[in-house]
């Protein structure tokens, strides 16, 4: 993906619609772009909580370990 694309999906995010270019183009300047496969994890429980997501494209599915199975997190 390129870094116009970038900050094109970024602007086009609702949560993010409002934000100048410029601050979107510092955004991305200063991101990680991850591609993840289906069924891979983005991040794990007790993971330390340094970093923000912003989901591009595709879905992601949360759920945490309660009683020996998946509990869907919403």
């Amino acid at each position: 993906m390129t870094r116009e694309e970038s900050v094109r999906l970024l602007s086009e995010n609702p949560n993010l619609s409002g934000v100048p270019e410029g601050q979107l183009d510092w955004l991305v300047d200063h991101s990680e772009l991850i591609e993840l496969e289906r069924g891979e994890y983005l991040f794990r429980k007790n993971d330390p909580a340094d970093h923000m997501f912003v989901l591009l494209s595709g879905m992601v599915r949360l759920y945490f370990l309660q009683r020996g199975g998946k509990r869907d997190a919403g």
